[in-house]
């Protein structure tokens, strides 16, 4: 496609995949095509199909063709995480991804937080944290977009903040992770083209940075 990477069109016939690695997602409508274009990758590799579509990059995909729409989940994925990460359960639920910092309200300057000149992370613990985000940045981008923010600023922080300070933020989001471990998104299928101008939030990140 002219505009999106990795999805490809037929130049005659109605057929569209998406190709991530070794996985495509097929939408076709005839079935002729898609047969087309089994026979042809069986020239030349092993193809398995789920004529059903169930899983795609490993997310999970309901499909209500009636209701046109499809509900994306990632079934036990984040709990794994959790096991993974030695991360117990919250002694009280975290509807919250990331702490808020509240403003002072009647001062008519409030400076940013001071930046520690060395944060002096040991290795393990940057490890640590960068486990944290790459695992969590895959699900949040494929069903809980209620995370990035908080994955983005923990990620950003990495040279800056010292661990005292990285540590609470991390269990602050792995206790939302852990009070809500199933999130799911839907997509419905309609008419509206969107057109979308987007800001970014001012000055408040480390640094004097903005986050997009």
């Amino acid at each position: 496609a002219k505009f999106t990477p990795g999805l490809f069109t037929h130049k005659t016939r109605p057929l569209a995949f998406s190709l991530v690695v070794d996985d495509f997602g097929v939408k076709y409508t005839r079935q002729e095509d898609v047969d087309f274009l089994i026979t042809e990758l069986k020239k030349n590799y092993d193809v398995t199909v789920d004529w059903e579509g169930k899983i795609f990059c490993g997310i999970h995909l309901n499909w209500n063709y009636n209701n046109r729409t499809v509900r994306c989940s990632m079934p036990g994925f984040a709990a794994k995480g959790l096991q993974r990460f030695n991360h117990p359960k919250p002694s009280r639920p975290q509807h919250s991804p990331h702490p808020w910092i509240p403003p002072k309200y009647g001062q008519s300057i409030q400076y940013a937080k001071a930046i520690e000149s060395n944060p002096s992370l040991t290795k393990e613990q940057k490890t640590f944290c960068q486990q944290v985000i790459g695992y969590y940045l895959f699900y949040g981008r494929a069903v809980d977009n209620t995370l990035l923010p908080a994955v983005g600023s923990i990620g950003t922080s990495l040279s800056t903040a010292p661990w005292k300070e990285l540590e609470p933020r991390m269990n602050h989001m792995l206790d939302y992770i852990a009070t809500h471990p199933n999130a799911e998104i839907e997509y419905r299928a309609s008419d509206m083209h969107l057109w979308v101008h987007t800001d970014s939030s001012y000055l408040n990140e480390p640094k004097a940075r903005s986050r997009g």
